[in-house]
């Protein structure tokens, strides 16, 4: 009888603490496994959202001094191109009227 009972709670022991350990690891193993998971989510979006505002300022402040200097070289081009022609009749009429007058 004492036999058998020894068996029983010894079968009863190792398979209670057989469970207990294999549930211990399955959520120990889960609980890391959903750690990482999230911790390379964050990871991943927080780059990946740093890269996004980092190309969007780049490029908006490159079309920003695009246009600005785009508008600034055209504003002196089309100064010096008046500037231009406005001497180009001025010495035309000079002459014009030069050769009109001593001629």
């Amino acid at each position: 009888m004492y036999y058998y009972m020894y068996y029983y709670y010894y079968y009863y022991y190792y398979y209670y603490y057989y469970y207990y350990y294999y549930y211990y690891y399955y959520y120990y193993f889960y609980y890391y496994y959903y750690y990482y998971y999230f911790y390379y989510y964050y990871y991943y979006y927080y780059y990946y959202y740093y890269y996004y505002y980092y190309y969007y300022y780049y490029y908006y402040y490159y079309y920003y001094y695009y246009y600005y200097y785009y508008y600034y070289y055209n504003y002196y081009y089309y100064y010096y191109y008046f500037y231009y022609y406005y001497y180009y009749y001025y010495y035309y009429y000079y002459y014009y009227f030069y050769y009109y007058y001593y001629n």
